[in-house]
């Protein structure tokens, strides 16, 4: 394994001293990227993703992401090596 695909709970907004589902709605997700060791994290989205459609890792070296942020739909590239992101502009409407 060489690195951690993450969906972080950045803060606790209810007071109650832990980061668990309750505070997942308040805070919204990161989608975030680290080495195993956690160094070189990289978040996606900072404080705003709403739904992770799915993501999964290309060729070993790529993660690609499909979620919603703010209303909108999008995909994003992380490439893992260079912990660059790419967001191409906003995907259609999914779902009903």
């Amino acid at each position: 394994m060489k690195w951690l695909f993450l969906d972080v709970i950045p803060a606790d907004t209810n007071g109650d001293k832990s980061l668990t589902d309750a505070d997942k709605d308040a805070d919204k997700k990161v989608l975030a990227t680290a080495d195993v060791d956690g160094s070189h994290y990289i978040g996606v989205w900072l404080g705003s993703i709403d739904t992770v459609f799915g993501k999964t890792c290309i060729d070993g070296e790529e993660l690609l992401a499909v979620y919603s942020a703010q209303s909108k739909n999008l995909v994003s590239e992380i490439d893992i090596l260079s912990r660059k992101i790419t967001t191409p502009p906003d995907l259609p409407r999914l779902g009903p």
